[in-house]
């Protein structure tokens, strides 16, 4: 069983030749979390892979996990190969920012 905080994107990417998940990472031991995480899978039910670090968020602020890391396939470029991840970056109890990072793969 794998816990994701919140929001999770999968799709097929054609660069990878795989399924691919993205998500936030979910706080171990209440451990805030700045790391957008992602899993490839033969087929979008699975098996799914461990996930991996696909990038490093911005810090988070205390208490706080970065979360809702998604993927945005109306922007992916070169059949995949670069992809677009947005994700919500809390900076207080009341406050955060909607960040998009462009991921490359070689």
């Amino acid at each position: 069983m794998y816990f994701i905080p919140g929001a999770v994107t999968v799709s097929y990417n054609v660069h990878l030749k795989t399924f691919i998940a993205i998500h936030s990472q979910f706080p171990s031991n209440s451990i805030p979390s700045d790391k957008v995480l992602f899993r490839t899978a033969p087929s979008p039910e699975g098996p799914w892979n461990l996930a991996t670090e696909l990038f490093t968020g911005m810090p988070v602020g205390t208490d706080l996990n970065n979360r809702a890391g998604q993927e945005h396939l109306e922007l992916a470029k070169n059949n995949g190969q670069t992809i677009y991840v947005s994700y919500y970056n809390p900076q207080s109890s009341l406050q955060g920012e909607l960040r998009l990072v462009e991921v490359k793969f070689q």
